[in-house]
């Protein structure tokens, strides 16, 4: 799953399928500001991040939940928060993003930041 940075405010933000699919499902209202996505969801990916192996989800207000990775940047779960900031996602939001679970994250490498591993 490719992460694509939304070149706004801080150089860690990106959006990326999931995104995608959590403004869908929620209803979450999005816009657009230089062709990336200024509202909904999207998620913090840096050095940090990825050593802790926890990267937040996130639209503007808050933190709605964390995709979990391996030390290969690969996805062993995602956490979604029902009852925090968005509170429009359906019952089983959990469960439907359980099909990410396997998908290896990478960033494109055309989006102008540089990813230093660890």
């Amino acid at each position: 799953m490719k992460l694509f940075s939304r070149k706004l405010w801080m150089n860690n933000e990106y959006n990326c399928a999931i995104t995608d699919e959590l403004n869908d499902l929620s209803g979450y209202i999005t816009g657009y500001k230089n062709k990336t996505k200024a509202y909904g969801h999207y998620v913090l990916f840096d050095d940090g991040f990825v050593k802790d192996k926890v990267i937040p989800i996130r639209v503007i207000g808050g933190t709605v939940g964390a995709i979990k990775i391996d030390d290969s940047l690969t996805i062993t779960d995602i956490i979604i928060d029902t009852e925090y900031v968005v509170k429009t996602y359906p019952t089983n939001v959990n469960e439907l993003m359980k099909h990410w679970i396997g998908e290896e994250i990478e960033v494109d490498n055309n989006d102008g930041h540089e990813i230093f591993w660890i």
